[in-house]
């Protein structure tokens, strides 16, 4: 029996060491949830492509066109972009200026929530190449042509860049509050609802048919869920290292006069 003991000893090294690197792959690699969240998505998308005319024939048709609603719509539009990105800034610098950990740490994910996600519809909206609704007067929702968005922003259609990230931010900020502040339930509907609203005001200013922005919901959340998990599953990895300072570290913001009686605002990391 004991000629078989190091043939054994391997057997159960192999097996310890697929099960070890199993349970970090799991910690890097998206899990089911996120990926039946992107198929969900899809299948809306797919599901309500046969209606693209007709929802923006309605949503372009002169009984919801106005001045009032123009402006909602900008203001969405920019809630979208760049208004992700300005208030993920905000965020970021309101940790570094108080001194708080978690909101760096939120605004560090849903920064790379947004770039991932949009990196994403940027490389399918160069694939998909689908003519805006404004190109053929909101009659042909069938005209795709890959590789064909490299031609221009009239045929980036599919999938919405503003929701992607509208969605993104709502995404990552909801998981983010989530384990920090569990009592804000409200966190979640609020910016879910503010980031559907963005959806609507690009296809009410006719940029992009309604599977645009399903497609787009759908790339937006589920990379968000999978970057602040693998973030969170992974801390001080090198981005947080980057933009994040440790326990012992932080920021540090400084007032001094100038030499022309001007005041001087300086801030300084420590790691």
């Amino acid at each position: 029996m004991n000629r078989f003991n190091p043939a054994l000893l391997l057997l159960l090294a192999s097996a310890g060491a697929v099960r070890a690197q199993q349970d970090t792959l799991s910690r890097v690699l998206v899990r089911r949830s996120e990926v039946l969240t992107l198929l969900g998505f899809g299948v809306a998308a797919a599901a309500i492509a046969p209606a693209d005319e007709r929802l923006a024939t309605w949503i372009r048709g002169p009984g919801m066109q106005g001045p009032s609603l123009n402006t909602v719509a900008r203001v969405f539009n920019f809630m979208g972009d760049p208004g992700t990105v300005i208030a993920g800034a905000t965020l970021y610098l309101f940790g570094a200026a108080t001194q708080r950990r978690h909101p760096l740490d939120a605004a560090v994910h849903i920064g790379e929530s947004v770039v991932g996600a949009s990196v994403i519809t940027g490389v399918l909206k160069m694939a998909t190449g689908r003519a805006r609704p404004y190109v053929s007067a909101n009659t042909n929702p069938h005209d795709l042509r890959f590789g064909r968005g490299r031609d221009g922003g009239q045929y980036q259609s599919l999938p919405s860049g503003h929701t992607t990230a509208a969605f993104a931010f709502a995404s990552a900020m909801a998981s983010e509050t989530a384990t920090w502040t569990p009592n804000r339930r409200w966190v979640a509907p609020a910016g879910y609802g503010a980031a559907t609203l963005v959806a609507l005001a690009r296809m009410y200013d006719d940029k992009h048919w309604a599977s645009d922005v399903v497609l787009g919901a759908g790339i937006g959340t589920a990379t968000a869920k999978a970057i602040v998990r693998i973030n969170h599953a992974r801390p001080r990895n090198r981005i947080d290292r980057l933009f994040i300072p440790s326990e012992d570290g932080g920021f540090h913001m400084s007032v001094s006069p100038s030499d022309h009686g001007r005041t001087r605002v300086g801030l300084t990391r420590a790691w």
